[in-house]
């Protein structure tokens, strides 16, 4: 089955149930243990179906079917902020026009908002937790591999090095595993970028190197002198590793 496909109509399915779930809430947290909520189910049983309607449909045109779990971040947890905003203001003006009686004497501001901070709950939750999900099945699967990959110390933390880190550590098929940074600011000494401690500065190249059994060493900064390169590249022939500079717009591998 087309991966796509499946999450699609993995998204739709939650959806549906959740939408269902998030409008019957604010029906019962409004009017749990009042004389009316008999009456007020009904009213929740005619309108479950357009509301549900709306809803996917709001998030369909919003593009939040096509939701990179891998990728997801600010961005799409502000764009699906917009998906249900407009759902929840497109059920105002469908309860208004259909339901004009029932909007001013029950529903009511009150139920459609507690509906818009449900829904919008469990929307985030639900794909941010794929996303989790996603990356923690992600990790298992490249720690798994880790003994076969090339343990890699990146020298320089801006620039392409974060990147570059985040990259290795998400693509085991890239073959190296980032062991630590080497960057010659104090100021980041002993700090930590996606788990990945910088231990000092390019000095500790030789020591680091033994002490972490490290393979390879990626030079990846936008200034670097040839002096400095020199020395690098001298030193990993000295240890036997591989050294590979990475340009400032691309990688060489």
């Amino acid at each position: 089955m087309n991966q796509s496909f499946l999450r699609k109509t993995t998204l739709l399915a939650f959806d549906t149930v959740l939408i269902n779930l998030s409008f019957l809430l604010a029906f019962v947290i409004r009017f749990d243990q009042t004389p009316e909520f008999s009456e007020v189910m009904a009213l929740y049983q005619r309108l479950i179906l357009p509301v549900t309607v709306i809803r996917l449909t709001t998030f369909y045109f919003s593009g939040m079917y096509e939701w990179s779990f891998r990728y997801a971040s600010l961005s799409e947890a502000i764009r699906l902020l917009g998906a249900v905003s407009l759902g929840s203001l497109l059920m105002v003006v469908y309860i208004a026009f259909f339901f004009f009686h029932q909007f001013r004497t029950t529903i009511g501001r009150s139920v459609l908002v507690m509906d818009f901070l449900i829904c919008l709950f469990f929307a985030e939750i639900l794909r941010f937790s794929f996303r989790g999900l996603s990356k923690i099945g992600q990790e298992i699967r490249h720690y798994s591999r880790r003994s076969n990959l090339n343990r890699a110390l990146i020298l320089g933390v801006e620039d392409a090095g974060d990147l570059l880190a985040r990259e290795f550590l998400e693509r085991s098929e890239w073959g190296y595993w980032p062991i630590g940074f080497l960057d010659n600011d104090p100021k980041k000494w002993g700090a930590r970028i996606h788990g990945i401690k910088i231990w000092g500065a390019f000095s500790e190249l030789s020591r680091i190197a033994q002490q972490q059994n490290v393979r390879s060493v990626i030079i990846a900064l936008s200034k670097i002198s040839r002096e400095e390169i020199q020395q690098i590249v001298k030193t990993c022939q000295q240890f036997h590793l591989e050294c590979r500079i990475v340009p400032q717009t691309s990688y060489l591998w």
